[in-house]
């Protein structure tokens, strides 16, 4: 074997007080590490040393200390009791002309563990351990790679580090910085290759192709491959109408989904090996932030066919609350197909014969699934983004009838929504879908919510909670008496029933109660004579709640019943 005479320890070591050192030891390591490593007695490197060696009487090594060639050694000299004396690091033989040279600078410094992205050496290291600069940790786990974020010197110098993967630890032994520094580095300059790479939904060869790219294909991006090493770059130009979606392991600048244009520049930089962030360099010239990515108009379709109605959301990304109402996740929701409901033949969703509809498209997230649900837009339905909506299946036998209730193929219970548009069309006979729509709008632009519930001009729009017309001279099966029961609902919304309670005075419920009990009421009652004004009041302070309200109907002033009563609550 070749080996080389050990540059040191191979003369008589002595004690601090300057007696022998008799009895000391002499551990041998690979470097950096508590690996040992065998040195050898001859010249020839046939006969290994004892490890640890033991200094004779005359302090010496009873023969002398021979390392092999290309190997690099720590020699530790402790007490014959255990105790380190000094620790030798990156030694290799005398005239050793077979050692390589690593592209990691072993620092020879002790650090000292604070948290799983810091440690601290002593003295001033910020020059050589400055920010940028790669660096090798050796730690309980194993080695670990990372590059330094912060570096200062206090009492002591505190190296911050975002580790590839892994962490820091307790255990962290030894630390080695990059052969090149960040801050004037000697590395050519680079002339980059480019290359047209297919992109695709989540396995888009960006890592294993050149750094600047040309994509082609129109995919929405919803992840990235893993990246061999934090913080590698790659510049691309994207097909126009590729989709970046923000969220898994993407963070786009804007923090929203983009769909990108001829022209644009993306740049991807990979955070840590998994997680990734685009910045964009738009063709026309404008700033990322001005770009309001909500305005996009939802592409939504309406067909009639067999006296059904079809209406579709075609492929896009819609953004939903959590299911959690106490949550404020936001789950970004990709639909690659187009998705539709179908209103069947029979089916009126309340509306009227030969009378113009408004139907409110809705798309719902059922755990990770967006479906359609549609629903009659004069309900009075509150379509609050911000809550939870349940639906009833259309059953697709035409028996969908309510405008208070909103239908999708499967009935689901609680769950986030987005207004995606609204279709209006007018049917000879309502059910009978044959007559094609008049207009169909998806949301986004000016296409507001206030636009799909048929509200205009720019002052705040506030719902109607509940509405009731119903006919106080007959009971709650249309036949007509005067008994203190329930009345004749004609139409409702949010109302489960009307009773009387004596003449002229009625208590309605609603099906689902009101925040408070600070809403506002209106209604009309129609006069069964033809004498005097006839008007709707309240019974008294303690009549309005929040799940009922208490209303009276007077002619001149007496009570009495009415065959006609609306009344519309608003809060």
């Amino acid at each position: 074997m070749s080996v080389n005479l050990s540059p040191i320890f191979n003369g008589t070591q002595f004690k601090s007080d300057g007696t022998l050192a008799s009895g000391y030891k002499i551990y041998t390591y690979a470097e950096g590490s508590s690996t040992p490593l065998a040195t050898y007695t001859t010249s020839l490197g046939d006969v290994p040393q004892a490890n640890p060696i033991v200094l004779n009487s005359r302090g010496e090594p009873a023969s002398q200390i021979w390392l092999t060639s290309g190997a690099g050694y720590k020699l530790v000299l402790t007490t014959d009791l255990g105790a380190v004396v000094i620790t030798e690091d990156n030694i290799r033989g005398i005239n050793d002309t077979s050692s390589s040279v690593d592209q990691w600078l072993v620092s020879g410094l002790t650090p000292t563990y604070v948290s799983a992205t810091q440690f601290t050496l002593v003295g001033d290291q910020t020059t050589a351990f400055h920010v940028g600069r790669r660096i090798k940790l050796l730690v309980s786990s194993g080695t670990i790679y990372g590059t330094i974020t912060a570096s200062a010197y206090g009492a002591v110098t505190t190296i911050t580090v975002k580790t590839d993967s892994g962490a820091i630890d307790a255990g962290i032994s030894q630390v080695s910085i990059g052969l090149i520094t960040s801050v004037n580095g000697s590395l050519p300059t680079i002339n980059y290759s480019r290359m047209t790479v297919a992109a695709t939904a989540t396995a888009t060869p960006l890592w294993a192709s050149t750094n600047v790219q040309d994509w082609t294909g129109t995919p929405t991006i919803t992840a990235f491959p893993a990246a061999s090493q934090a913080g590698s770059q790659r510049v691309v130009y994207p097909a126009a109408g590729t989709i970046i979606t923000h969220g898994g392991n993407i963070s786009v600048q804007g923090a929203a989904n983009y769909t990108t244009a001829a022209g644009d520049e993306l740049t991807i930089t990979a955070v840590t090996t998994s997680t990734f962030t685009v910045s964009i360099k738009k063709a026309d010239g404008y700033a990322i932030n001005q770009q309001i990515i909500s305005s996009k108009i939802q592409p939504i379709t309406a067909s009639v066919g067999s006296s059904a109605l079809t209406i579709t959301l075609n492929a896009t990304n819609l953004d939903f609350r959590s299911a959690t109402l106490g949550s404020g996740t936001v789950n970004t929701r990709q639909i690659a197909s187009p998705i539709s409901v179908v209103v069947s033949s029979g089916s009126t969703l309340g509306t009227v014969s030969a009378t113009q509809s408004r139907l409110a498209v809705l798309a719902i997230d059922n755990a990770g699934t967006v479906e359609l649900a549609v629903v009659n837009a004069s309900s009075g339905l509150l379509l609050d983004e911000t809550a939870l909506i349940s639906t009833t299946a259309e059953g697709g036998a035409g028996a969908a009838d309510s405008a208070n209730v909103i239908y999708s193929t499967t009935a689901r219970a609680s769950v986030p929504f987005r207004i995606v548009g609204y279709v209006e069309s007018t049917q000879a006979t309502a059910g009978t879908w044959a007559t094609a729509p008049s207009t169909i709008q998806g949301s986004g632009g000016t296409a507001s919510v206030s636009t799909v519930m048929n509200a205009q001009g720019a002052a705040p729009m506030f719902a109607c909670r509940a509405w009731v017309n119903f006919d106080a001279t007959r009971n709650a099966s249309g036949g007509t008496d005067s008994a203190n029961t329930n009345r004749f609902i004609r139409a409702s919304g949010n109302v489960t029933s009307v009773l009387k309670n004596a003449t002229g005075s009625y208590t309605i419920t609603f099906t689902t109660a009101l925040p408070d009990a600070n809403y506002a009421f209106s209604g009309v009652v129609e006069d069964n004579s033809t004498t005097g004004d006839s008007y709707l009041g309240i019974a008294n302070n303690s009549a309005q709640t929040a799940s009922t309200l208490e209303v009276k109907a007077f002619s001149s002033s007496i009570a009495f019943d009415t065959a006609r009563c609306t009344v519309s609550v608003f809060r």
